[in-house]
C-alpha cells in the first residue's frame, strides 16, 4: 500500500500561474494549473485496481473463513454483504435492514452469531442517505466500477492551496470567491480570491502555490485525492473489520 500511494501521488507535470484576475478589482486574483500532458491511465488505474481488488477479496476471505469454508452449506455463496439504500437501478430499498436480514443467511449464516452482529453493524444503510459516505460503500463502488465496466480513471485535480513563508509583505489575509472540483483540463482557473492588505495604499506580496494531485475522473468521487480515499477505506477495513471479526477466527 505504501508504494502504491508513493506512486499515485507523483508524476504530475504542471505549471502553476498566480495572477490577476481580468474580471475583478485590485486585489483579486486567480490561480491557474497549466497540465504539460494528461494523467495517463497506466500505471495509476491499474494500480488502484489491484488495491481494490486485493481490499475487497481480503473481506471476502475473512467471511469465508468465519463461515466455516468449504463446510459451509451455502460456501458458494459466502461473501461479505455491502448493502446502502438503493438498488443498482437508482430505486429507493423501502427497508434495507429487512433485505439484509433476508440476505444473512446465505453470505454469513455459517458465522458465530456475534460475528454477524459486527456484520450487520457495519451495513452503510445505517447511515441513511449519508450512505454513499461509507468507506465500505466507496470500496464496493470503486470496485465494482472497475471490475464490471471500466477501470477507474483517473485524472489531475485540485486538492488545495499552500502559503509559501517567503516574499510576504502586507499580506492580512485572504477571502475565497470560487474553488475548482472536477478533473482539470490543460489550463484550468482552480481558485479566485482576494487578497486581504494591511495597509490598502500599498501592494500585497504572497506566494500561493496550489497543490495539485491524483484523483478518480468519476463524479461520484470528485474533490478527493486517490491516495486519501485509499487510505480511508484501508484504515476503516483494518480496524473496524478486520480486527474486531478476527477474534472469533
Amino acid at each position: 500500500m505504501k508504494d502504491a500511494r508513493s506512486a499515485i501521488y507523483t508524476g504530475i507535470d504542471t505549471t502553476s500561474i498566480n495572477e490577476s484576475d481580468p474580471d475583478g478589482g485590485q486585489y483579486d486574483r486567480r490561480i491557474r494549473i497549466v497540465l504539460h500532458e494528461f494523467i495517463p491511465a497506466d500505471p495509476f488505474s491499474i494500480i488502484i485496481g489491484d488495491i481494490l481488488f486485493s481490499l475487497r477479496s481480503s473481506l471476502d476471505a475473512l467471511v469465508y473463513e468465519l463461515n466455516g469454508g468449504t463446510s459451509y452449506e451455502f460456501h458458494y455463496r459466502s461473501e461479505f454483504p455491502i448493502f446502502g439504500c438503493h438498488e443498482r437501478s437508482g430505486k429507493l430499498v423501502p427497508n434495507p435492514a429487512k433485505r439484509f436480514a433476508a440476505e444473512i443467511g446465505k453470505r454469513v449464516g455459517g458465522m458465530h452469531k456475534s460475528a454477524q452482529a459486527i456484520v450487520e453493524s457495519l451495513q452503510p444503510y445505517h447511515r441513511g442517505n449519508g450512505y454513499p459516505t461509507d468507506p465500505l460503500w466507496r470500496l464496493h463502488s470503486l470496485h465494482c466500477l472497475d471490475k464490471h465496466r471500466t477501470i477507474n480513471v483517473v485524472a489531475g485535480i485540485y486538492q488545495g492551496v499552500a502559503l509559501i513563508p517567503k516574499s510576504i509583505d502586507n499580506f492580512g489575509g485572504w477571502n475565497f470567491d470560487s474553488t475548482y472540483v472536477g478533473p482539470l483540463k490543460m489550463d484550468t482557473v482552480v481558485i479566485r480570491y482576494r487578497l486581504v492588505p494591511l495597509d490598502p495604499k500599498r501592494e500585497v506580496s504572497v506566494n500561493l502555490h496550489p497543490v495539485p494531485g491524483i484523483g478518480f475522473a468519476d463524479a461520484s468521487f470528485f474533490g478527493k485525492a486517490a491516495g486519501d480515499e485509499l487510505r480511508t477505506i484501508l484504515d476503516y477495513v483494518s480496524s473496524r473489520v478486520i480486527e474486531p471479526l478476527g477474534k472469533y477466527l
